[in-house]
């Protein structure tokens, strides 16, 4: 992976060393791409490299997107909740 450092030491990555890593992760650890872009972004952002680039833009934003209709999948086919009963619909009548 080659990371360039700029002047004011702010560490970049060119669009094809940031895809081979995503490759990598995919091929090499068996991770799905949503999983392997994650860890990409979180593992360069830790090491300090700027992702703000433009041609980086679109990968961040599509990952995003994924996220948050990952979020909204998981929360329409989660079961819902178990109603409680009330306290009037418990009781007894004679």
């Amino acid at each position: 992976m080659r990371v360039k450092e700029e002047a004011m030491a702010t560490r970049t990555i060119s669009q094809e060393a940031f895809e081979e890593l995503v490759k990598e992760n995919v091929d090499d650890l068996g991770m799905d791409p949503m999983e392997a872009l994650q860890d990409a972004i979180q593992t360069l952002t830790l090491q300090g490299v700027d992702l703000s680039g433009s041609s980086l833009s679109s990968h961040l934003l599509t990952f995003s997107i994924f996220q948050s209709l990952n979020n909204v999948v998981s929360q329409a086919s989660s079961p819902p909740s178990p109603a409680t009963p009330t306290p009037s619909s418990t009781a007894w009548t004679a």
